[in-house]
């Protein structure tokens, strides 16, 4: 029983012992510190002494409450039996240790189960090697509960001697065998399932997997149903069926409703997913027509390296296991029956066309995702309520893994799992505890063949490796001789393509370049650019190529380089069917393994440079792809000189470069996506296998030079071609611009962020393109000796170049006092405060854990950080602060906090600033008093008129004052290279995917704002669509997250404490939705571009939110609205009597998409008199009538009662919630 037990910890009681909760949750704390007194947890035993409840009370047949009482009141007097571990010979009420204790101490010894005698012998055991602690010495106290008479134990302590036993005494840390307690050879064989595969076609691992199969498994039955290609493996001891002769009724019907339904961008084809559905369909027939019930079921790439019938007793009790991260059916399945329900519910799935067409809706905003048995699989589990287990669940120091490419906590190397290969077994090493986990199978899934060859003969003893070799060895063998071929669409490329055949000629490896010619129509990718007016005129081409005399050096070029030169034309003058017809033109032509290159005319690398990055893929043959950063050229020597924005968006530029196979293509060019067909059925994104990262390539020296926008002609074509309008002469007016660095926007209207420009000689850069006086251009092909050295420096100018370090004459402070929400709101003015003033010194005011969110800003030169406590608790304190502001000797002081607290105005006038220009605000948060006479210190006020406004709009009223024109304000977060990594590093090493995460944040600044249902509204759909929940905070906020987290019952994580701002800001930004308070998460989230869902209360209800399209609100409208969070009920009403199911209904239809505006969902059944007689729309119009909002009803019962069960964790409710569709309303 214990061997077949899963918990990390083995607690054995005796029968009459009873354990309070309280000391339950006592041990659960201690055991949550991982050790007692220095000593680790798996290293030591406690026991526990016991006191003693009397037969005479036992006797009333008291309930748990009465028995706690009881002790409570009598524990002082009550008989107590303490342990004394000097002379004590090992019995106890209790003995807990770690599972990894019992199985090194391999358990009781069997040959003494009998009363009394094997606990002894076990304590002796432990004792020789480890320590013993008292349950007793941490307060933590057991009850025995008497059942026999005075007499009566008086007479079984004289006949019992288990107290002093002189008999038991062994001399080996070790009684038992290395298989004590396994089941008998009886046993085993009615655990001998049978093994199935179904596979389609003859795919060249297939020797390997089944044979690997066979060999552990020689008594059972290997099944693979398969076709005609594959019946040869009848000769391998493999019985063989064809999976088309197992058909019926369901399956007919199957073929008759399937339908293919997939987002634009999903690799697979429709005959593929229609496999991964009917495959289950004929497992079903065949288990029914041979008498299944039964069998085990793999990936037909999975190399099984056990005996299997020795593994099922670990999930005999589990109707079935579950690979694939939890999302597919695989390993045991308990019953036949269950694959009955499964494929009924796919039958059920297709035929409802509701949960078609909403599937159909996800996949238009999530184009490369698919409706597939996983999905399918996910819904059977949750509504058939089936106990399932994963099969990659360490047990025993054993797992099944679910693919050898994904990390799973295991440690990497050479891009898979590192294997370690001991006694012909194969173990992975456990990174959290640094533990060698045997390997009971491996997924093969994105491995060359010869890789699981390699394994297999290690393992059927054909091939000895010494001990610790990993396979590394096999990738670069394959990798040495890696030739490259770079591809260039172009259409007028001159000057700057003539740089690519003088960098080509001088490589020292094999190499070809493939260049596609000609217009591309403005289809598919390039389909974005007719919104802007983009257009093909005569002026840009001539007969469907170059009119620059492009196509006359190319066709010169390929005369001379015959054999490493392809030329790809369209006939006829016409246009090619959009960039991507361009791209998948060449790859017929590569029938070879390489490095694929994109090399745009206008980009130029080095020769040093692509040796290095060849280098870099041969010495990393795990590595998939590269992204890389250039030097972006707005001019002849002018450069976009910041990260993450226009010209170097590290989300997705630049990706240049992938490690290609024949058979892979293109699924889009902008941004490019190279895909790979997996095993004859799926499809993986290249790039998202493992990616060298902009920092890993720029250490190497790989930027490349990007003259994107360096002479006029580009311009003249991008105006026409792209549709940016006037884009010669915007970019006539930047090349006389004088002031550096300034912002690209400000001259190119069709850039939207915060790119900044500086020249070559500021930013260190030597240009690889130079034009002579002649007007002709001549190239560099080689770094220069100081050209690494000159890198570094580059970078850290361009660092420099992004904080604004400038010889200023003006000290300019920024006072922002406020909160985390209120900065990133705030942090919108800054561009145009530095657009302004171009030359100034500008100083954060702040409290001092919002700096990180100023760090790493381009727009401020430092930060002044204060402790808002100490501020009010220790004068001295404050004229510190006070001193530090004032040496800043500040010309301008910025107050434009519209609610401000005495701290901003003491921090202010205190600046003894030349000018201190504040906001006209409210007195919502400042006595009346004080604010009137703080008033009179400031230079200037500037008005924001207007009782319920938004915030944005309060900081477009103060720009204006400053005669800035701020027409569109959004919140802002400036995000490092290293918190995207630390993001990108959470989900892999957790092997969670981005797009089904989902963040909570249920806690704001003030608990009013707390609202206790998140967990309850998240549950089913989270359940549904396997979503994993993150929720991020403060460490204060632990215990109310985690409450939710408890209600939602899939996989979650407790982040509360453990982030930074912009760390968490990061999670955010990848994650597929937000969900929580209205505080600075959701502001956060807004920031970074991700849809969100807010509980909205009445308090300052359209003043913080909602103002972007990302935000979907639920409310509950009430007539005190905008009581400035002065509540005049018990508890806040307005948000903590929201519906789950309204919150529920909010987050599924955001998950669905966003709108082009704010959305607001709001109860409507039992508030109806609040609206008197207006339109909901003109109600809501009061507080955001400067702004449009969709506003959607939601109708729900007024009987409706909601309950719930937080000790069961289920929910008994009422509530009929639904969109009244036909009431969606334009608000504003």
């Amino acid at each position: 029983g214990i061997r077949r037990s899963l918990g990390e910890y083995i607690l054995f009681c005796d029968g009459d012992t009873y354990i309070p909760t309280d000391s339950m949750e006592k041990i659960f704390n201690l055991l949550n510190k991982g050790n007692l007194n220095g000593t680790p947890l798996d290293k030591l035993l406690l026991l526990a002494s016991r006191y003693h409840i009397p037969k005479t009370f036992q006797q009333k047949e008291p309930e748990i409450e009465e028995l706690d009482d009881y002790i409570e009141k009598n524990i002082n007097i009550l008989a107590h039996d303490k342990i004394n571990l000097d002379n004590f010979m090992g019995t106890a009420t209790a003995y807990l240790m770690s599972r990894n204790l019992w199985f090194e101490c391999r358990g009781f010894d069997e040959n003494l189960i009998y009363w009394g005698w094997f606990d002894i012998d076990l304590f002796y055991r432990i004792i020789t090697k480890y320590p013993v602690f008292d349950f007793e010495d941490f307060k933590i106290p057991f009850f025995h509960l008497e059942h026999y008479s005075d007499s009566k134990n008086r007479s079984l302590k004289k006949e019992n001697p288990r107290k002093a036993n002189p008999m038991i005494y062994p001399s080996s840390f070790f009684s038992n065998s290395e298989n004590w307690g396994l089941f008998s050879e009886k046993l085993s064989e009615a655990y001998l399932f049978p093994i199935i595969f179904i596979h389609k076609g003859d795919s060249d691992y297939l020797t390997y997997t089944l044979r690997c199969a066979k060999l552990f498994n020689p008594q059972a039955e290997i099944i693979l149903l398969g076709d005609e290609t594959n019946e040869h493996f009848k000769s391998h001891g493999i019985k063989h069926y064809y999976y088309s002769e197992y058909e019926g009724e369901e399956s007919h019907l199957f073929d008759s409703i399937f339908k293919y339904i997939a987002g634009k961008d999903h690799p697979g084809e429709p005959w593929w997913v229609h496999f991964v559905f009917k495959r289950w369909f004929h497992i079903y027939y065949f288990t029914k027509k041979h008498n299944i019930s039964r069998f085990w079921t793999f990936d037909s790439d999975t190399m099984i390296l056990t005996d299997l019938s020795k593994q099922a007793f670990k999930f005999i009790k589990f109707d079935c296991t579950e690979q694939c991260n939890g999302s597919c059916m695989n390993g045991l399945i308990g019953n036949s029956v269950i694959v009955k329900g499964y494929i009924d519910q796919i039958i059920n799935l297709f035929q409802d066309e509701e949960f078609l067409l909403k599937q159909q809706k996800e996949f238009e905003i999530n184009t490369k995702y698919a409706f597939t048995e996983m999905r399918a699989y996910e819904i059977f589990k949750q509504k058939a309520g089936i106990q399932t287990i994963r099969l990659n669940s360490i047990i025993n120091d054993e797992t099944f893994d679910d693919c050898i490419c994904q990390q799973h906590e295991m440690e990497i190397e050479g891009g898979v799992k590192k294997l370690y290969f001991i006694n012909n077994g194969i173990y992975l090493k456990h990174i959290p505890t640094q533990k060698l986990i045997k390997a009971n199978s491996l997924n093969m899934s994105w491995v060359p063949v010869s890789f699981i060859k390699q394994v297999y003969d290690i393992v059927s003893e054909k091939k000895q490796i010494p001990s610790q070799q990993t396979l590394e060895k096999i990738f670069t063998q394959k990798y040495n001789d890696l030739p490259i071929h770079f591809f260039t669409i172009v259409l007028n490329g001159e000057p700057f393509i003539k740089h690519h055949i003088e960098v080509f000629k001088q490589l020292p490896f094999k190499w070809h370049w493939h260049i596609i010619e000609g217009v591309a129509d403005l289809k598919h990718d390039t389909a974005w650019s007719l919104k802007y007016g983009a257009r093909i005129t005569d002026e840009i081409h001539k007969n469907g190529l170059s009119n620059d005399g492009t196509t006359e050096y190319l066709d010169t070029l390929k005369r001379e380089y015959s054999e490493n030169i392809t030329i790809y034309r369209k006939e006829g003058g016409n246009f090619w069917d959009g960039k991507l017809e361009m791209v998948n033109a060449p790859l017929k032509n590569i029938n070879e393994e390489c490095l694929l290159w994109q090399i745009d005319a206008d980009e130029l690398w080095t020769v040093e440079q692509i040796y290095t990055a060849r280098t870099l893929f041969i010495n990393n043959p795990e590595k998939t792809a590269a992204y890389y950063y250039c030097h972006y050229f707005v001019g002849e020597k002018l450069v976009i000189a910041s990260r993450n924005t226009y010209g170097n968006h590290t989300d997705y530029e630049w990706l240049r470069t992938w490690r290609y196979i024949p058979g892979d293509c293109w699924m889009a060019h902008e941004p490019p996506k190279l895909y790979r067909k997996i095993d004859n059925e799926r499809w993986i994104d290249i790039a998202s296998i493992n990616i060298f990262k902009h920092n890993e390539t720029e250490e190497q020296g790989l930027v490349f030079q990007h003259y994107s926008y360096a002479i006029e002609e580009q311009l003249f074509f991008k105006e026409r071609y792209f549709g940016y309008s006037g884009a010669v002469n915007k970019w006539k007016l930047l090349q006389r611009q004088t002031h550096f660095p300034t912002l690209l926007r400000h001259f190119f209207n069709w850039v939207e962020d915060n790119a900044l420009v500086d020249t070559v000689e500021a930013l260190n850069i030597k240009p690889l393109a130079l034009k002579e006086v002649d007007g002709k251009w001549h190239f560099r092909q080689h770094e220069l000796t100081e050209q690494k050295t000159a890198s570094d420096k580059t970078r850290l100018q361009i660092q420099k170049t992004e904080k604004k370090r400038f010889k200023s004459s003006q000290n300019i402070l920024w006072i922002r006092t406020d909160a985390i929400g209120d900065a990133v709101l705030s942090a919108s003015m800054l561009p145009f405060i530095r657009e302004k003033y171009p030359e100034a010194n500008i100083t954060v005011v702040c409290q001092k854990h919002l700096a990180e969110i100023y760090e790493p800003s381009p727009f401020i030169d430092r930060t002044i950080v204060f402790d808002k406590k100490l501020l009010f608790d220790d004068k001295n304190y404050l004229k510190a602060i006070l001193r530090e502001i004032q040496d800043i000797n500040a010309d301008i002081a910025f107050n434009s906090v519209y609610s401000p607290k005495p701290v901003t105005d003491i921090l202010t006038i205190g600046s003894v600033a030349k000018e201190k220009i504040g906001l006209e605000g409210d007195l919502s948060n400042i006595p009346a008093d004080f604010r009137g006479k703080s008033i009179k210190q400031y230079t200037k006020l500037i008005k924001s008129e207007g009782k319920f406004k938004n915030e944005l709009e309060r900081h477009r009223d103060f720009l204006k004052g400053l005669d800035i024109n701020s027409k569109d304000l959004k919140p802002v977060i400036w995000l490092t290279e290293e918190d995207e990594e630390y993001a990108d590093n959470f989900f892999k090493i957790r092997n969670i995917v981005p797009e089904k995460t989902i963040i909570l944040s249920s806690c704001a600044q003030f608990i009013i704002k707390y609202y206790q249902h998140y967990g309850i509204a998240l549950s089913k759909i989270c359940k549904e669509n396997d979503f994993t929940v993150v929720a991020v905070g403060t460490d204060h906020e632990i215990e109310r997250n985690q409450y939710n987290l408890n209600m939602i019952g899939v996989r979650t994580i407790n982040l509360c404490g453990q982030t930074t701002i912009r760390q968490t800001a990061a999670l955010v930004k990848r994650s597929r939705l937000s969900v929580g308070a209205d505080s600075a998460i959701n502001h956060i989230a807004c920031a970074v571009g991700a849809p969100n869902v807010v509980v909205l209360g009445g308090g300052q209800f359209g003043r913080f939110f909602p103002y972007s399209p990302l935000t979907t609100v639920v409310c509950r409208p009430m007539q005190c609205y905008q009581c400035n969070w002065s509540c005049k009920f018990p508890r806040p009403y307005c948000i903590q009597n929201i519906s789950s199911m309204s919150l529920s209904e909010a987050i599924r239809e955001t998950l669905n998409g966003i709108s082009d505006r704010p959305r607001i969902f709001f109860e409507t059944e039992a508030i109806k008199d609040i609206f008197q007689g207006k339109d909901y729309w003109k109600w809501f119009g009061e507080y955001i009538k400067f702004m449009s909002a969709d506003l959607i009803p939601i109708e729900k019962s007024s009987e409706s009662t909601e309950k719930t069960i937080a000790a069961s964790g289920k929910i008994e409710t009422g509530i009929s919630s639904k969109i009244n569709e036909n009431a969606i309303l334009n608000g504003g």
